[in-house]
């Protein structure tokens, strides 16, 4: 189209010098004013085909490059991450003190941190600071701990909920991370929706840049929400316990959310925001934290054991049988 285009303005150019210089007679001024209208009438047939040629070859190569877009959509992979965040959704659920509204059959919990389970049956994982809020001298120290899972929205304005108490934790504050169980064994449960998938938890440290996501109930979220980032960096904190930097930011409530990979490998406990200027990144404890934990902290027993009777109490000694005085002998003679 650009050559066309060129064509036509030389000839029109050229026939403009020509009228302009008037060395011809009028006949023979005539005769090329005759002789230039089909030239130019000629050029813009060309220029047409032109146009028309190149708005074939202009959509003939959007049709290819259209095609090589769907077939590159069509061969590029999955986010992995999609399926991560689907499955991780099944193993977590909100550490919340429930209270009821006032006049109401509706329930206003208060979400104080995230938990992720360990086995189906109700132990989870959450942070350490978490389950020092329901201990005495805790801020929710006259509320009883629970955990909640969502079942999503069913009306406007309202999410539906299963929870379950919990009665029993062991904790590490140095390295932040607590370990509770549900009062009820949820294998044995009937007529409970939610059955929690437990975690997979890779021990390893990851590449600094690795992509991570973490989900979890930040900011009192009755539905859980998911963001991505990246491992920024690992360092040892001030007792030279192993923590994982994140370059995402962190919420109140996500405290004890897991951190995880591509492939739902739990590779931290997120335990604090960063503040100030850190305000985009955030800290979890790294996973090879948490293996060692599991593994030196059982949790107590189910049911407490059974009590002891006392012993008997000592008896006094028996007092030995009074001795009885010889008689005595009568004298010779008496």
């Amino acid at each position: 189209m650009a050559g066309s285009a060129a064509f036509f303005s030389s000839l029109e150019v050229t026939g403009s010098k020509r009228n302009v210089d008037g060395v011809e007679s009028r006949d023979s001024s005539s005769k090329s004013e005759h002789t230039q209208a089909p030239l130019i009438v000629g050029a813009q047939a060309v220029l047409r085909a032109g146009i028309t040629l190149e708005i074939g070859r202009f959509a003939a190569a959007a049709a290819v490059c259209g095609m090589s877009m769907i077939q590159m959509a069509a061969a590029a992979p999955a986010d992995p991450f999609l399926a991560a965040v689907q499955t991780m959704k099944k193993s977590i659920g909100a550490v919340v003190c429930v209270k009821p509204h006032p006049g109401s059959e509706r329930y206003a919990p208060i979400i104080d941190g995230t938990a992720f389970f360990t086995t189906r049956s109700g132990e989870f994982l959450t942070a350490a600071h978490v389950v020092r809020d329901f201990s005495p001298g805790g801020a929710l120290q006259n509320c009883p701990m629970e955990v909640w899972f969502s079942q999503g929205p069913q009306e406007p304005g309202h999410v539906g909920f299963q929870m379950f108490p919990v009665s029993r934790c062991v904790s590490d504050n140095d390295i932040d991370v607590g370990r509770c169980a549900t009062t009820d064994d949820l294998l044995t449960l009937t007529g409970v929706k939610f059955k929690p998938e437990p975690v997979a938890i890779d021990g390893a440290a990851k590449p600094d840049g690795s992509a991570i996501a973490v989900t979890g109930y930040p900011l009192s979220s009755m539905l859980p929400i998911t963001s991505r980032g990246f491992v920024g960096a690992y360092q040892l904190d001030s007792l030279g316990h192993t923590e994982l930097i994140l370059d995402r930011a962190a919420w109140p409530g996500g405290s004890g959310s897991p951190v995880y990979d591509s492939q739902g490998k739990v590779v931290g406990l997120e335990s604090m925001a960063g503040a100030g200027a850190a305000s985009g990144i955030s800290f979890a404890r790294a996973s090879s934290n948490i293996v060692r934990f599991l593994a030196t902290h059982p949790l107590p027993s189910a049911t407490p054991p059974p009590l002891q009777s006392a012993p008997p109490l000592p008896q006094p000694p028996t007092p030995p049988e009074p001795t009885q005085p010889a008689a005595a002998k009568p004298t010779a003679g008496g």
